[in-house]
């Protein structure tokens, strides 16, 4: 039997989005520390969290079971001052290892992951190279071999480290004195097909682009100068014309993003400037009303912060964690897979690390609706993901109207609507 109905439109905030946040903190016994990561190292669906304490001299993981509890294992101890590091799979045996710059030690490391998550064969990838602080993953020469990006912002030079198939490492200089080095960002700047590099150094004021030839040879761009010791970098395209800006932070307080005017020439629009220390910028969508925010931390104002971005690039200000001491980190993920992005965080004076719940409420256009011809009369219980129809185009709903990624969400109710015109509820156990 074919039914026409009238159902309201729920658009993720055309009006207005508010965002609340919840705290749960992973752990508040981890000394010193610097860096946490979003990532499956168990490959069990959801994501845990690797971390580095700078003061404990420790590399963890955490493991979520399922339900955002997290159990900590610990990978390394007496690896002093772990500054950078990573989740990649870096001897190919599909399983995820962990890298990280060693500064107080003055090592490059990386530990290798058995296949059961123990990670008790540490190898050596440089050691004494002037006190690396930042590692990065990215297949340069697209050889499917996980290369490496580092920096040692002491002895101010930036290099990409080769994997050459047998898990040694061929080390390839990119830059040298560039003072305060900090940070390499792998991006297809120019979009011609291979993976250029962006980075920041705040004692120099650089921010710098070096274009891959496709050989691996790489030509430095000043994409900036002399602006306000910039720390890190996020490349997007922030205005949605077609091609790559980016945002960036600075020691000195500065957030801006940077408009591509086309050829790789950058114009830089000034958001904040009272953000003190701030670093680890990322662009994700956190209020799901199509235009990239901008959240970042900052380590003197001890706070993680979001600026909401209009379809004109004006941004908006607002608090995701004050009070949190000494905020040296900031990563986005969706931790509890319900379709919105959470923000994860790292705390070198309060020694924690903490993620941040994003409990998107969504504006609602009041006056939208659809005319939908065919609705399925009674619900389907189901366990497990949601049923997609194949070949067709579909959205997730819940019942508020918050549009939802994931088709694997938390127990409850939705409606699926394909193609635009059939509206299937769901009732979704566990």
């Amino acid at each position: 039997m074919i039914y026409a109905i009238m159902i309201l439109t729920f658009l993720a905030t055309p009006l207005f989005a508010q965002i609340n946040w919840t705290a749960h903190t992973i752990t508040d016994d981890f000394d010193g520390a610097w860096c946490a990561v979003p990532i499956d190292i168990d490959d069990d669906g959801d994501f845990d969290v690797l971390g580095s304490a700078y003061d404990a001299n420790r590399i963890s993981w955490w493991e979520n079971d399922g339900s955002q509890n997290f159990a900590e294992h610990v990978i390394c101890v007496g690896f002093t001052g772990p500054k950078g590091l990573c989740g990649v799979d870096i001897d190919g045996d599909t399983d995820i290892d962990v890298v990280s710059a060693g500064f107080l030690c003055d090592t490059l490391a990386w530990w290798e992951n058995d296949g059961n998550e123990n990670f008790v064969n540490r190898h050596t990838i440089v050691s004494n190279w002037g006190q690396p602080n930042y590692v990065c993953p990215a297949d340069l020469n697209d050889d499917n071999e996980m290369d490496l990006l580092v920096t040692s912002c002491q002895a101010g030079k930036a290099a990409w480290f080769e994997n050459n198939g047998d898990q040694t490492f061929s080390e390839h200089i990119i830059r040298t004195y560039w003072q305060g080095a900090t940070y390499l960002h792998p991006v297809d700047l120019d979009q011609d097909g291979d993976i250029d590099i962006v980075g920041a150094g705040p004692g120099s004021g650089l921010i710098l682009w070096f274009e891959n030839d496709g050989s691996q040879n790489f030509t430095e761009h000043t994409l900036s100068a002399n602006w306000a010791m910039p720390t890190s970098v996020a490349t997007e395209d922030l205005d949605a014309d077609g091609d790559l800006d980016f945002a960036a932070t600075s020691s000195f307080g500065e957030i801006a993003w940077f408009e591509n005017l086309g050829s790789q020439s950058f114009a830089r629009h000034d958001i904040n400037s009272y953000l003190y220390q701030a670093r680890s910028v990322s662009t994700p969508d956190l209020n799901a009303d199509g235009s990239l925010d901008i959240v970042c931390s900052s380590r003197l104002t001890h706070s993680v912060e979001w600026f909401e971005s209009d379809a004109s690039q004006s941004f908006t200000q607002h608090s995701v964690a004050e009070s949190f001491y000494g905020a040296n980190h900031a990563a986005v993920e969706d931790m509890d897979g319900d379709g919105d992005v959470d923000v994860l965080g790292a705390a070198l004076i309060a020694n924690s690390i903490v993620w941040w719940e994003n409990d998107l409420i969504p504006g609602i256009e009041e006056n939208g609706h659809t005319t939908v011809e065919y609705f399925d009369r009674f619900p389907t219980v189901i366990s497990g993901a949601l049923p997609m129809r194949p070949n067709s185009e579909y959205q997730i709903l819940d019942i508020t109207g918050r549009r939802i990624r994931s088709t694997d969400p938390h127990p409850g109710i939705y409606f699926i609507l394909h193609d635009g015109r059939h509206v299937q509820k769901i009732i979704k156990l566990r």
